[in-house]
């Protein structure tokens, strides 16, 4: 089993085939054993025993269950809420919202438990600096604080957890059952407009779609690669893929075990077409391909290459 130990090297807990979680929260500690979770304190003594199933630290309160849905209650095992919530998500040193996934209803409570805004929807968003998409009472999307203020006004058909470079994606409806996507940034500006079908972000470089048509852009909205009409992937290292779709058609046996039938199924399946640089440098082609082997990545001012199943090197600005 773990030891918990001080900066001595003096045992202050240890339980045979015992865990201890290494996180400390409100100076308290995590062990597990058997599949149960309890509690002990920063010398090593036993706060809670080992009972309960799910149990996570919120605030200075748990969040736990010996079996269904999360409860809150606080360190002496009291409780402050019904077994109502699927998940416990951070927001601040002082709080937390405690959420029911069924219908993204959620509760914020200061770190003591005590509530601080009831029936807020978020869905599956994060806070990210601050700020944490969730919907009001007529659908619509925007952005609150750790205390359930809201920055960004609620004037979105969808609205995305922002990504490290402070923007985010948001969404307006343009028809049934379909949206278009674009980006704002942290005081609600639109800075891309929602013309897109999808956006993603990776290191530094946008994935754009529209029109069926994929693009690369930079962190300032400037495209850096041509239009493609099949799909395109940033890999990191200013190096991206190109794939053409493939179509593929199995066929699945019945089994009686999951109650599924037989029949043939159809696949699409992305081929690698080649590998390239932002300035357009082919590193290696289609038929060079090899998933096994490591993509390419700068180093030491270089980059590897491959043609005709050799392999090279360039300087990495080319």
């Amino acid at each position: 089993g773990d030891f918990l130990i001080n900066d001595n090297g003096k045992i202050l807990f240890h339980e045979i085939m015992g865990e201890i979680i290494p996180e400390i929260s409100y100076d308290r500690i995590q062990y597990r054993g058997n599949d149960k979770s309890g509690m002990i304190d920063t010398t090593g003594r036993i706060l809670m025993a080992k009972k309960y199933w799910r149990f996570i630290f919120a605030g200075n309160c748990i969040a736990c269950t010996e079996g269904g849905k999360l409860a809150l209650i606080n360190n002496k095992g009291e409780k402050l809420s019904e077994a109502i919530y699927d998940e416990i998500i951070p927001l601040s040193e002082n709080s937390f919202i405690a959420l029911n996934t069924d219908n993204g209803n959620g509760t914020i409570y200061d770190a003591e438990g005590n509530i601080v805004v009831t029936n807020i929807f978020i869905g599956d968003g994060r806070i990210v600096d601050g700020l944490l998409p969730a919907k009001n009472q007529d659908e619509k999307y925007g952005y609150i604080d750790a205390s359930g203020k809201n920055i960004i006004p609620y004037t979105h058909y969808y609205a995305a957890t922002f990504f490290e470079n402070g923007t985010a994606v948001f969404g307006e409806k343009i028809a049934e059952f379909e949206y278009a996507t674009g980006l704002i940034d942290k005081t609600g500006t639109i800075i891309l407009p929602a013309e897109y079908q999808q956006i993603y972000y990776k290191n530094g470089i946008y994935t754009v779609i529209k029109d069926d048509k994929f693009q690369l852009l930079d962190n300032s909205l400037q495209a850096v690669t041509p239009l493609f009409s099949e799909p395109i992937e940033y890999l990191g290292h200013n190096i991206y893929a190109t794939y053409k779709m493939k179509t593929k058609i199995e066929y699945n046996n019945p089994s009686i075990w999951f109650g599924t039938k037989g029949g043939f199924n159809l696949y699409k399946e992305g081929i690698v077409t080649g590998i390239y640089t932002l300035k357009g440098k082919k590193l290696i082609d289609g038929s060079d391909y090899d998933p096994k082997e490591a993509l390419p990545e700068c180093s030491e001012g270089l980059i590897a290459i491959k043609n005709k199943g050799k392999w090279g090197f360039i300087p990495c600005d080319q």
